[in-house]
Parts: C-alpha cells; structure tokens; sequence
C-alpha cells in the first residue's frame, strides 16, 4: 500500500510540473534564439554632388530582422526576406536632404554595434529570401524542419518589432498554403515584396508580429527547429475592421531549397 501511494505522489509531482516544465522550456529557447536572431540594416549616404560620387556622411538605416543559419570561425550565413534588402527606397531627413542606399548591409547583434556584411550572397524575389555573409561567428537556429510543419503546432518567434529589440512571442501554426490555396480573390500587396513573382507558398499564423519582424525565425517550441520566416501580414474587410491582422510565414521547406540553392552558388564560385 506505501509504494503505490509513493507512485501516486511522483505521479501528482509529475503532472503538477508539467506547466512549470514547459514555461521553463519556452524560456530556454526564447533566450537562445536571442543570441541566433539580429536586426538588419542598410547603409545610407548623402552626396555633395548630383553623380553621387562623393559621400560626405552615412548612416545606418534599421530595416528588419534576420537569423543566422550557418557559423565558421571567421563568418556567419544570415537570412532575411529578399524585401528587406533587395530595393531599398531613396530616403529624405527633416532638413530636405536626401540620402541614398549605397549597397552595404549589415547586422547588429546583441550589445554590439553593426557589423557590415562581406558580401550579400543571393537575393531570390521568388521566395522572398536573401542571404548575407557577415564576418562574425555567432550561435545558430538549431536546425530546419525538414517536413511540412502541421497545423495547430506551437511557435515562438523572436524579432524586432519596430525597431524593440529581441521580442519574444508565442502562438500557432493556423493553416498551411504550400499551394496559395486562399479563400479570396485578392490578396493584395505583402509588405512592399512583389507578390506577382512570389511562389514559396505560405504559413498563416495566429503571432503578433509588426514592422520590423520580417525577415525573424519561427521556430517550433516542441523541438527547436525553424518552421519558417516571418515574410508580413495581412489586413483586408472585415480583419481591418477588428483590428486582427493575418500574420503569415515562408515555410522551412521552401527555405531548406533557397539555402541549398545558395550552398550549391558557394560551391560553384
């Protein structure tokens, strides 16, 4: 009688620090992610003269959120959406001058200043993904979910949401378009990509995310691995009018064949 109410009580502690178990988890993996997720950047300049030769001040513009995927001693592959770094816009300040983009990228880590990118490795507008090589070793998203994540899995993301650095948050994988397979007729445009040429096929997420998290991991709580990239959102009838955007992500198999694609571009140069 003594051992099976000694059973029943490890039994009731076990249950008991189940919630306890997966907060602690969650946290783990949010404080992680931190030191494999970054904010990116494009270096602007202003010009003394119309041919734009002669640069007499830059400065870094913030633009969105990236994750490293691979690391060596002396570099790292940051990924971010190919809408982050592929176009960025001539920019005016409040004096009227004009700044332009001069082609540099860059990542800035925790407590570090902004470390510049060696070179931009591939922009593909049909994923909306880029790559960057940045000459820093870091930790890295553990690994990839190398099959269709399922629906009503739980995620965490960690991103920049307009320009608060490291946010943290939960939510769920709600549906899965490998196919853009919507409902309605017209989706309207995504977050200044140009959606005619888009074709990764998209997860839809119950997340809150905002300007400044394009480009972040989401990544499954269950075993770490990255279910997807936050590409934007979405507000059209009747969501506009509660206030509830549709919150959607590039899938990880989509991103496993843009970063073999980039892989294979490496091995080849």
């Amino acid at each position: 009688m003594l051992k099976t109410y000694i059973k029943l009580a490890f039994l009731a502690l076990a249950v008991l620090s189940l919630p306890f178990y997966g907060t602690t988890q969650e946290a783990s993996l949010g404080q992680y992610l931190r030191l494999a997720t970054g904010s990116i950047y494009v270096q602007y300049a202003r010009y003394s003269d119309n041919e734009r030769t002669k640069p007499v001040e830059t400065k870094w513009a913030f633009f969105g959120s990236g994750w490293a995927y691979k690391s060596s001693d002396k570099s790292s592959v940051w990924v971010t959406n190919a809408h982050v770094v592929g176009k960025p816009p001539n920019r005016h300040d409040s004096k009227g001058r004009w700044w332009f983009p001069t082609g540099k990228y860059g990542v800035r880590l925790q407590g570090r200043h902004i470390i510049e990118a060696t070179r931009v490795l591939k922009v593909d507008p049909t994923v909306d993904l880029a790559a960057l090589e940045v000459p820093v070793r870091v930790p890295t998203v553990a690994c990839i979910e190398d099959r269709p994540v399922l629906e009503e899995e739980a995620v965490i993301n960690v991103s920049f949401p307009l320009g608060i650095r490291y946010a943290v948050v939960r939510g769920f994988v709600i549906r899965r378009d490998d196919d853009k397979d919507y409902d309605v007729d017209e989706i309207g445009d995504f977050s200044g990509a140009i959606e005619g040429q888009y074709a990764g096929g998209h997860l839809w997420l119950d997340i809150r995310v905002t300007h400044g998290s394009s480009g972040s991991p989401v990544v499954l709580l269950r075993n770490g691995c990255l279910a997807g990239v936050i590409r934007g959102y979405w507000v059209a009838g009747k969501f506009a009018q509660m206030g509830e955007p549709m919150i959607y992500a590039i899938p990880s198999t989509t991103v496993l064949k843009f970063l073999k694609s980039v892989e294979n571009a490496s091995d080849n140069s």
